[in-house]
């Protein structure tokens, strides 16, 4: 996972200071190395954006993950607090 705080800092949960923000070079050869590893297997990447970030931030990891080789990325999203709220389900 690669989450993007509201700043743009960049963290990588299997580094070994998850919490410690990383440059983009250090994210472009972390994910070189996971992708290259075992090329029939390439795990999935999944992007956590703050929801006070720059969109283009989030858009400018993705672009980075692809340059690394990373074939599968998805999002990780959370809903609105108010959605179906009093609404009825059909």
């Amino acid at each position: 996972i690669l989450s993007i705080d509201q700043k743009g800092n960049y963290f990588l949960n299997n580094t070994k200071q998850p919490s410690k923000a990383i440059t983009k070079q250090q994210l472009l050869s972390a994910i070189y190395a996971i992708m290259h590893k075992d090329k029939k297997n390439s795990p999935a990447i999944y992007v956590k954006g703050d929801k006070d970030v720059e969109y283009g931030k989030i858009v400018t990891a993705m672009s980075l993950l692809q340059k690394a080789g990373a074939t599968q990325i998805g999002l990780f999203t959370q809903p609105p607090t108010d959605t179906l709220k009093g609404r009825a389900h059909t």
